[in-house]
């Protein structure tokens, strides 16, 4: 006896539906997003990352020369487009677009491989739209989590079709999250050897002599901007006054003033950009883990579980925020 076909829902209609409201909520998303290219200059981050990066162009060294919580990354970025367009600030505005873009296009991968499918509109355009109230300035913390995503991506690429090439660059843009956001780059790297050990203890054998060959180049190639990047800036700085900038300071005077309250999370307080974007930070790693566990094959049930690895980071990043500038981004490893 045959089920009415009305029991089975047009799951490729439905699909079809989705993929379409998604491609023109990014559209919009798009329009309003560069609406923001002429915005007036954020005094205090746009002008910290515009200061920082012109004094790096005149050869000055971050913690020595001048203060500052970030890595060198996004002032040495700015700087070299400089060196390419002149010393422009609409050249920051410009960067901040490619960010969202990229952002929001490696969100939709990274969705339609947990899913099973190449690309999903709709999760890129909710993720752009979600960032439309960040403005356009190029945060480091953007950038990390851009890097963070696109060495996912690489990752697994390069275990669907084996390449030494990806696996190479997936380790260097990993080494590379620490040019912008060290946190990041620490707590996401113990996230993943956490996430490896359990693997070997469930498989309950070591990896074999090509798996050995591949943990090798990764490994290697994500030391490479450790050694470019950091290195040169402990030796003309000093360790003290990277170690005073980036966390001794931030340890003594700015996370104690960071103890505030959550937002209320009555539906009513939900329509507000920050309280939403924090629940649904909060229930990322929740949600990876349930995802681990219902999905059975290897080839979305692995991007789930390091997606979950990278929500469990934004978390601790957002704990004692109140704000959109701090939440919002961390809504792109859900």
């Amino acid at each position: 006896m045959k089920t009415s076909p009305f029991f089975h829902p047009p799951v490729r209609l439905i699909r079809l539906i989705l993929d379409a409201v998604g491609l023109v909520l990014f559209a919009l998303a798009t329009y309003v997003t560069a609406t923001h290219l002429w915005d007036i200059i954020n005094f205090y981050d746009e002008g910290l990352l515009l200061t920082g990066a012109r004094m790096v162009s005149k050869g000055a060294v971050p913690y020595r020369d001048f203060y500052t919580n970030y890595p060198p990354g996004i002032f040495v970025l700015l700087a070299a487009l400089w060196e390419l367009t002149g010393v422009k600030a609409i050249v920051l505005r410009y960067l901040g677009l490619a960010m969202h873009m990229a952002l929001a296009a490696l969100a939709g991968r990274l969705a339609g491989r947990v899913s099973g499918r190449r690309f999903v509109p709709l999760a890129s355009a909710l993720v752009l739209c979600n960032t439309v109230v960040l403005g356009l300035g190029p945060y480091a913390y953007v950038m990390a989590i851009i890097l963070a995503l696109a060495a996912v991506e690489l990752w697994l690429s390069s275990h669907e079709l084996p390449s030494t090439v990806r696996l190479v660059a997936a380790g260097f843009l990993l080494g590379l999250v620490s040019a912008f956001r060290h946190d990041v780059f620490i707590l996401f790297s113990l996230a993943l050897g956490l996430t490896a050990a359990v693997d070997v203890v469930r498989r309950r054998s070591l990896p074999d002599a090509a798996g050995k060959r591949r943990m090798a180049w990764f490994g290697l190639a994500l030391t490479i901007p450790l050694e470019l990047i950091w290195v040169p800036t402990f030796i003309q700085a000093g360790f003290r006054a990277v170690a005073n900038d980036l966390y001794f300071d931030q340890v003594r005077y700015v996370l104690p003033a960071r103890v505030l309250p959550f937002p209320s999370f009555l539906p009513e307080s939900l329509y507000q950009s920050y309280p939403a974007s924090l629940c649904l930070i909060l229930a990322g790693p929740f949600l990876a883990v349930v995802a681990a566990l219902w999905i059975r094959g290897p080839a979305t049930r692995w991007p789930a579980i390091l997606l979950g690895c990278l929500a469990t980071v934004v978390v601790v990043h957002s704990v004692g925020r109140c704000d959109d500038h701090h939440v919002a981004f961390g809504v792109a490893p859900r």
